[in-house]
């Protein structure tokens, strides 16, 4: 994403266009994506929190590069096919074709820390595409389902 497509964006989000984005601006913002993927407002703000900067309750521009920088990194490995395999194979760290509950944990223990979504809330998430119940694990397929409802399907 270009710098001005970034600025486009967040402008996009502050709809009442005072140069930050409130809680309830980021959450009109992304509504869709909170209903599309079951992820609650609590959650949503858990998100918010970690990007706002100490001298504001709200996101600043520069907060909002942040946010994005993280998200594109976390999308530049999901974007294509080949990408979404890599980041399959990263999180698979027995490298059985299976991610299991525990491998997703390590995985995604950096954001339970840095959004304060609880164990209980991962494990939700990971039993969402678990047909089999926590001890079945995510194949690629299902794992792919993740990455399309999460990131959007390969184009």
């Amino acid at each position: 994403m270009t710098p001005q497509e970034r600025q486009s964006t967040f402008n996009a989000i502050d709809t009442n266009e005072d140069g930050r984005i409130g809680f309830l601006e980021w959450y009109k913002y992304f509504k869709k994506l909170v209903k599309e993927t079951n992820m609650t407002k609590v959650q949503l703000n858990m998100i918010f929190q970690v990007y706002v900067s100490d001298s504001s309750p709200e996101i600043t521009f520069e907060d909002y590069n942040s946010f994005m920088d993280d998200i594109f990194s976390l999308t530049v490995s999901t974007v294509s096919s080949e990408g979404r395999k890599k980041s399959f194979q990263m999180i698979d760290v027995e490298g059985n074709g299976v991610i299991n509950f525990i491998e997703w944990y390590r995985h995604f223990k950096r954001l339970l820390i840095e959004t304060g979504i609880t164990v209980n809330e991962l494990r939700t998430m990971f039993s969402t595409y678990d047909e089999k119940g926590i001890s079945g694990g995510l194949n690629f397929e299902k794992y792919s389902s993740f990455m399309n409802d999460v990131f959007g399907t390969i184009k």
